[in-house]
């Protein structure tokens, strides 16, 4: 037992020093409530957007509202918007404007979300973050309109951008059962 605990006592030590190595990090101020962010991007100027919610990913399978925050170069944090986007961290059948993904295009942030259209059908929005401002537009793009093959047929929500940033594809990758077998 005594040879265990030696054996296993110098793997920790051995692994610390490989893992353990110093980085430097920088932080902003401490925030007071626990927080998960789900995406951040880098502007131009050294900001940073950063999209969040409060409590973690596994703080229960309610939708919990998108907050959007803005962080100066020092990563302080500056104006902040609660938005009706609601996030969850499984698909849903929801009819709730459910947060899919953020993204910078052309010089301008957008946030994408999925409406419920029928248990079959789904649509899916953007609507451009003013930064300055901190809100969100009131106009909503419609981007793509999609169809499941069934009712309990799951997929997801990707994108790719081109190089130039100016132009975004949408599409939805479902996985089916053929033969009994999912896809």
């Amino acid at each position: 037992m005594n040879k265990l605990f030696f054996v296993f006592s110098l793997l920790l030590i051995s692994a610390g020093s490989i893992f353990g190595q110093n980085y430097e990090l920088e932080t902003g101020k401490a925030r007071s409530a626990k927080t998960q962010v789900i995406r951040s991007i880098l502007l131009d100027d050294g900001r940073v957007i950063s999209f969040k919610i409060k409590g973690t990913l596994m703080s229960g399978l309610s939708a919990q509202n998108l907050q959007v925050e803005i962080l100066d170069e020092d990563l302080n944090p500056g104006k902040s918007l609660e938005t009706d986007i609601k996030y969850l961290n499984v698909w849903s059948q929801t009819q709730d404007n459910q947060y899919q993904f953020a993204e910078l295009l052309d010089g301008k942030v957008y946030v994408f979300y999925s409406k419920q259209d029928s248990r079959e059908d789904f649509s899916m929005y953007a609507k451009e973050l003013d930064v300055e401002a901190m809100k969100l537009s009131k106009n909503e793009i419609r981007i793509a309109k999609f169809n499941k093959k069934g009712k309990k047929d799951f997929g997801s929500v990707d994108y790719s951008i081109s190089k130039d940033g100016n132009k975004l594809l949408v599409y939805f990758s479902e996985y089916v059962k053929i033969d009994g077998k999912r896809n």
